[in-house]
């Protein structure tokens, strides 16, 4: 069973180098760090499965693995290797209690945290507590699918009570996505208890080199627009490569802000193609900042976004649309 099982977690984990070159790939995913800095949480989709990582104070990255099937958890356990976002990473099932029953619980091969994926009322919570501080940090799946949310509890000093935080992922870099309190919460004496033995065992499942952006946020993608004298509308039309990444959200519900304006849209296909348009009755700011986050594959650069102005208006009128300039910065 649990060679099995290594096997299908190894092909999962050659996947995820690969499918990170693919557009699909740019569509779900989530990075948080933790209030204290120590821990960088992920949850993103490799392949066809939903990978819940946390990249630790010393360097490993450890978590869970959810399959599409549904069948039982996967553990996984990677130690950093010599060469950036290098590991050699080794999984398990989770363990068995003595009818049999899984647990949903599993401690890394270091001893250093325990690894949990249990239901929390209608939620898949994922979750590692932390033996060197007693924090318990992870992703919640919710219920409806949406988007990844992220918890980090601190320890109160009475056993499983914790005071938790929660938080979005980062729309952009830096991450301005706070953590905000949630609720003082007792889990029950048998979540973070582990089946004495635990007869489930890692094995090794090979060496993997993940991404650059793996364990970044999204990049923030600046537009910075000038025109003298000041003009009252435009109109842009913003290009760029689906393979290079996408602007987070989709259509209107894309992640971009104006430093002001009296009326600003934001619209993004997904396939190639943002549209901004700004406008003031009186007039736009002299220089208007426009920042959208935007989901990379590698590293992006100004290059790979192209400006073209439809229409600008000064006075009331159309006007040159040479008047505008836009400058791009990717941070």
């Amino acid at each position: 069973m649990v060679l099995r099982r290594a096997t299908a977690v190894l092909a999962a984990l050659t996947a995820l180098a690969v499918t990170m070159a693919s557009p699909a790939a740019s569509q779900t995913r989530g990075v948080q760090f933790t209030p204290d800095g120590k821990r960088v949480l992920v949850n993103k989709d490799v392949g066809g499965e939903r990978w819940a990582i946390t990249r630790n104070e010393d360097g490993t990255a450890t978590g869970n693995v959810f399959r599409t099937d549904g069948s039982d958890p996967a553990f996984v356990f990677c130690a950093p290797l010599d060469r950036p976002n290098g590991f050699a990473c080794f999984g398990a099932d989770a363990c068995t209690d003595e009818s049999g029953a899984q647990r949903g619980i599993q401690s890394t091969p270091d001893a250093a945290r325990l690894l949990v994926q249990k239901d929390v009322g209608d939620e898949r919570w994922s979750i590692s507590l932390n033996l060197d501080d007693g924090t318990a940090t992870g992703n919640v799946f919710r219920a409806d699918g949406g988007e990844p949310a992220f918890v980090a509890c601190e320890p109160t000093g009475t056993a499983n009570a914790f005071v938790c935080a929660g938080a979005d992922k980062c729309l952009g870099t830096p991450c301005t996505q706070p953590f905000s309190p949630i609720a003082e919460v007792e889990l029950p004496a048998a979540f973070f208890t582990l089946p004495n033995p635990c007869a489930e065992t890692y094995v090794p499942l090979g060496e993997v080199t993940l991404p650059p952006s793996f364990f970044e946020p999204v990049a923030t993608v600046t537009f910075t627009v000038t025109a003298s004298p000041p003009v009252q509308a435009f109109h842009l039309r913003v290009s760029y490569a689906p393979e290079r990444g996408s602007f987070v959200g989709r259509f209107s519900n894309v992640s971009c802000v104006a430093s002001s304006a009296g009326v600003f849209i934001a619209d993004d296909d997904d396939l190639g193609t943002l549209v901004l348009v700004a406008a003031d009755p009186v007039s736009l700011e002299p220089e208007l900042t426009i920042r959208c986050g935007f989901s990379a594959l590698g590293v992006p650069t100004s290059g790979d976004f192209g400006i073209l102005v439809r229409e600008v208006v000064q006075d009331g009128v159309q006007a040159d649309p040479a008047i505008l300039r836009v400058a791009v910065t990717v941070d």
